[in-house]
């Protein structure tokens, strides 16, 4: 399938499945190239055909979408024309395939106790706006502005391909991408059977590990960075059975009921679930995350460009053994059981013997303490940084820590952007 991206144009590609939505292994993709150089070397130019016209319309393509997604979500069940004042969520497509995929919803939602403002809906790959990325503060800036102009109680912003969603309450404060990963996880296991399992990648926050400490009915497993990795996980014979939910820093929410794969639809609907129980009690959505946001920072994800690839070993090493003392570190390797694992590692531990360079340190003072995430990017010399501190002075610990670490960085060559 070619989706949108939320990469500009000239930076998209494909993400290849299997039947089952299976990703491709390193293997299939290495067979994939192989093939794909042979046929080159012997391929002859295409005649020149006329492609048919697309279809404006597909009714029934849309309707069991529309279905599929509402019986995911539990919104199916809602009455028509229920009393009492609706629901008020903006909806920003970010000129992606999400605000074609959400119009369908929206229609059904609305005769059910819900309005809508829905933006930038036409599908366009220049981004007029500005990159649909709800990583981007540009992006989360935009949607809070018209969640506060239009007076609504909910933000919901899609990437390119909708599989992330970003949020704001009614503020238009950015809701961080692990507050929606806790607030879904807990809704889900509040009516969960025998010992479910919650997964979380190496960037989210240490409120999932006190919402679900080590022992407790729900087991919290952490992930490396990747769809790939986590879908993997969920799909194990080791965890397939009791998982329950996954999710990423960057807006990835994987549900084993969506074929383990995530969906900013779906995760936008419970989000809209939630919201709209908390606002039909009285409450709202700001109230319920207040004590989260008080006791938990994020820095969100910084960026630094290096000179050349080769330099992104030697800088976590280095980052490393600066921080040995005073910190534990984390690293992704492979467990007994075959699967990738991010676990605690000496300090000393060979980077060469991690599956991904990843570092992660860790110091947790009890009821206060900070992590740092210093990881490369996939595909460029670029290594991204994300710091959470918890407690109560948490938001003056997350900017010192932060400030440390970006000087640290620099002072290795690596330029912030």
């Amino acid at each position: 399938m070619v989706t949108a991206s939320h990469n500009p144009k000239e930076y998209t590609g494909l993400k290849l499945l299997h039947s089952g939505c299976l990703p491709f292994s390193p293997e299939d993709l290495a067979e994939l190239q192989r093939r794909t150089n042979e046929n080159l070397a012997k391929a002859v130019p295409p005649a020149e055909i006329e492609l048919p016209e697309p279809e404006a319309e597909t009714p029934q393509f849309l309707q069991a979408y529309l279905q599929r997604m509402l019986a995911l979500s539990g919104l199916d069940k809602l009455p028509e024309q229920p009393q009492g004042e609706p629901f008020h969520a903006v909806v920003l497509g970010g000129h992606g395939m999400g605000g074609m995929a959400f119009a369908p919803i929206a229609e059904f939602l609305s005769r059910r106790g819900f309005q809508f403002t829905t933006l930038e809906t036409d599908p366009d790959g220049n981004f007029p706006d500005g990159v649909p990325n709800p990583l981007l503060p540009d992006f989360m800036e935009r949607l809070g502005k018209h969640v506060r102009e239009q007076h609504a109680q909910l933000g919901i912003g899609f990437d390119g391909d909708a599989d992330r969603a970003g949020f704001t309450d009614a503020a238009g404060v950015p809701v961080s991408p692990s507050l929606i990963l806790a607030l879904i996880a807990q809704d889900k296991a509040a009516s969960a059977m025998g010992t479910p399992v919650v997964m979380r990648n190496l960037c989210c926050s240490q409120l999932l590990r006190h919402l679900f400490p080590e022992g407790g009915r729900v087991q919290l497993v952490d992930t490396p960075v990747g769809h790939g990795r986590i879908k993997q996980m969920m799909r194990s014979e080791k965890y397939r059975a009791n998982v329950l939910f996954a999710g990423e820093h960057s807006g990835h929410y994987f549900y084993p009921e969506f074929d383990y794969v995530d969906s900013g639809v779906l995760t936008s609907l419970r989000v809209l679930a939630i919201a709209r129980q908390e606002f039909l009690e009285g409450r709202s959505l700001t109230r319920r995350l207040e004590q989260w946001r008080n006791n938990y920072c994020w820095s969100g994800e910084r960026n630094f460009t290096l000179a050349s690839a080769e330099q992104i070993q030697p800088v976590l090493e280095t980052i490393c053994s600066q921080n040995a003392a005073e910190f534990t570190r984390f690293g992704v390797v492979a467990g007994e059981d075959k699967l990738t694992c991010v676990k605690s590692l000496q300090a000393d531990f060979p980077f060469a013997e991690q599956l991904c360079p990843d570092l992660k340190m860790v110091r947790d003072d009890g009821e206060s303490g900070v992590w740092f995430v210093v990881r490369p990017s996939g595909n460029e010399p670029r290594l991204r940084l994300n710091v959470e501190a918890w407690g109560d002075n948490c938001q003056k610990e997350c900017a010192s820590e932060t400030g440390r670490l970006v000087e640290a960085l620099h002072s290795l060559g690596a330029v912030p952007g």
